[in-house]
């Protein structure tokens, strides 16, 4: 759960700091780099 947890802290931070991004679930869906990282 962890895991899970830092995650979603990681797409929670990227839509804070990207202003063109709508919601978390954007980022975690469409963000090529984050899912890279997710799955690495």
């Amino acid at each position: 759960m962890k895991f899970l947890k830092e995650l979603y802290e990681d797409a929670k931070n990227i839509k804070r700091k990207d202003p063109a991004s709508r919601n978390i679930l954007e980022v975690i869906i469409l963000y090529p780099r984050f899912s890279h990282i997710s799955i690495s």
